[in-house]
């Protein structure tokens, strides 16, 4: 995971004992994924994890996507790890998302179009 040689460990030696808590946040509306590969991630660092957002869960800006705790290196290697792990995966989900609203929206259009024309051919 982590060489004993890395700066971090020198740099939080004095830290170790200390507990952090931290969050990850949205920073705009999206589909969070992610959730299976993040939480494999965070059990190989150590974090403790209070809150993991649902694979496909609906996000709105600034709703929490994790919530945990660790020592200060276990924190540094989440902040290096997380980002990566989720922010293509809840890109594309979203991007899906929109893309079958759309096609939803356009088809729905094309139904109503069609039950007016009938409406009229029948005279109502």
């Amino acid at each position: 995971m982590i060489s004993t040689g890395d700066l971090r460990c020198a740099l939080f030696k004095e830290i170790m004992g200390l507990r952090v808590n931290f969050r990850v946040t949205a920073c705009s509306p999206g589909v969070f994924a992610g959730t299976p590969r993040l939480a494999a991630r965070a059990r190989d660092i150590g974090v403790d994890v209070r809150h993991l957002a649902g694979e496909g869960e609906v996000l709105h800006e600034g709703t929490v996507v994790v919530e945990a705790a660790g020592n200060p290196l276990q924190v540094a290697l989440a902040e290096e790890t997380f980002i990566g792990l989720i922010a293509k995966p809840s890109g594309v989900a979203t991007a899906a998302r929109r893309a079958v609203a759309e096609i939803l929206r356009q088809r729905l259009g094309q139904i109503r179009g069609q039950l007016l024309r009938r409406e009229r051919a029948l005279g109502r």
